[in-house]
């Protein structure tokens, strides 16, 4: 018997979930979070969720103007950035992220296919076909190698699923060898070099409406000077399990 979750679980996931997004959005992702896959006919429930789904173009780059050295650019997350190479070439990236406060898991009504007509269609069609960025052609091929190994690797795009949380899976990763999977230490490791590396964009008024939540209690304890990064790596550990 499922045993339901409590509202303490419930937020220290929603917490889990910010700081994940905010990771993301800093590398580049145009994000969207609590995705709903919905049947092809009226029904009780939902057929499956991602916490985020996202996008991150080929192209993708951010960078400071320095009097100087000229053009500063930022170095986003290799986990990122490898994901979306094949070889040699960058593609554009298709992200399918489920986050978790703890264990890294995926979410398993994603394999689910269900017949209703003359054509089956899994839950990952549905997703990847609502991003766009394959054909319908194409859209079917990939949800079929989506569901055997969390990856899919197209002509111009990379549909990879994520899993972040508190720790790795050893389980899953035996499982899904090609599965991403990244923790809150490497989120907080990768924030703790951003913004020591690159000031300028940490933005310095008292509020600021745009980073609510995770990023402006992130700014403000970075301004008190808490640079050491274990110290970081515990800053976003208490975040997610106390929300301070």
């Amino acid at each position: 018997m499922e045993v339901s979750e409590t509202q303490e679980e419930r937020d220290k996931g929603r917490r889990a979930e910010e700081v994940a997004v905010w990771f993301l959005r800093l590398n580049g992702v145009f994000a969207i979070q609590g995705f709903i896959v919905h049947p092809d006919r009226v029904s009780t429930y939902p057929l499956a969720e991602a916490d985020v789904l996202g996008i991150r173009l080929s192209n993708s780059f951010e960078g400071v103007h320095r009097s100087r050295t000229g053009l500063a650019k930022m170095p986003d997350h290799e986990v990122l950035t490898k994901a979306a190479k094949v070889g040699a070439v960058m593609k554009s990236l298709a992200l399918v992220v489920e986050v978790k406060a703890g264990l890294c898991r995926i979410n398993g009504p994603w394999s689910e296919e269900r017949a209703g007509r003359a054509v089956f269609r899994s839950n990952m069609e549905r997703a990847l076909g609502r991003i766009g960025c394959f054909s319908r052609q194409e859209v079917v091929t990939a949800a079929e190698e989506m569901n055997r190994s969390l990856r899919y690797e197209g002509q111009s795009f990379v549909a990879q699923y994520f899993a972040i949380g508190g720790t790795k899976n050893l389980d899953l990763a035996a499982r899904y060898p090609r599965l991403v999977q990244l923790t809150f230490e490497d989120i907080a490791t990768f924030l703790h070099q951003r913004f020591r590396s690159f000031p300028e964009k940490i933005v310095e008024e008292v509020e600021i409406d745009q980073w609510p939540g995770f990023g402006d209690s992130f700014r403000r304890w970075f301004f008190l000077g808490q640079r050491d990064p274990d110290q970081c790596v515990r800053w976003v550990r208490n975040y997610i399990e106390f929300g301070s």
